[in-house]
């Protein structure tokens, strides 16, 4: 089975999550059933089956697992550390996570998604202190992919790019979730996969990444 283990530092742990396959009997397809075993679970307990493919891992400000955001049919849900209380979160499907956004009392969870209006990504945020839907915040262009994001100061860089013409935008989200575009740039070749590890370096006043074997320094 696929498998990926989730880490509370105060608790040492609390479930071992899992993917196992579905009647075909094959992983990584629609019918997978996606469960979860708590770490001191009883040799009689049953595991949890979950509404779907949990792809991020909440934590409290004490760094306690607090709760999931998990891939449900049509749509991304919140739950709890139990894996209840589920919570709409957005409309859509194949949602990505950008990572999290803002400290304290102003923290959100940004990923990206297709919505059952259009089959274009587009980037939402999840406010994880008042809960509710997530706020849709931009769209990719037709062609782009995501190639990579950082956080630094306060703020989120997001870099997305077209695999066929080779053009590059980098993206600034802030905390208040205010976006813009602060750059843009054409490869000088075709973007390959490679591109999508590449990370992004950020210094006081710019943002450095490679493209196509090139080096682009953007300020930020």
């Amino acid at each position: 089975p696929d498998t990926f283990r989730t880490s509370d530092i105060v608790d040492l742990g609390r479930h071992w999550l899992f993917t196992s396959p579905g009647v075909d009997g094959r992983c990584n397809s629609t019918d997978d059933v996606h469960q979860a075993m708590a770490y001191d679970a009883g040799p009689t307990d049953a595991p949890i089956v979950l509404p779907g493919r949990v792809f991020a891992v909440l934590h409290d400000d004490a760094r306690r697992v607090s709760g999931y955001i998990v891939n449900a049919a049509n749509r991304t849900e919140r739950v709890d550390a139990d894996f209840g209380n589920a919570v709409a979160v957005a409309a859509g499907s194949g949602a990505a996570s950008l990572g999290l956004l803002g400290t304290g009392s102003v923290r959100h969870w940004v990923f990206t998604a297709t919505t059952l209006a259009s089959p274009l990504r587009r980037i939402f945020a999840h406010d994880l202190v008042g809960g509710g839907a997530a706020t849709e915040l931009a769209s990719f262009a037709s062609g782009e992919v995501f190639l990579g994001a950082a956080t630094e100061s306060g703020a989120m860089y997001i870099r997305l790019g077209n695999l066929s013409s080779g053009r590059v935008r980098v993206l600034r989200l802030d905390a208040d979730l205010s976006i813009r575009e602060i750059a843009t740039q054409t490869a000088t070749g075709i973007l390959q996969g490679t591109e999508l590890a590449t990370p992004m370096r950020i210094s006081d006043t710019r943002l450095v990444f490679a493209l196509t074997d090139v080096v682009y320094s953007v300020p930020k």
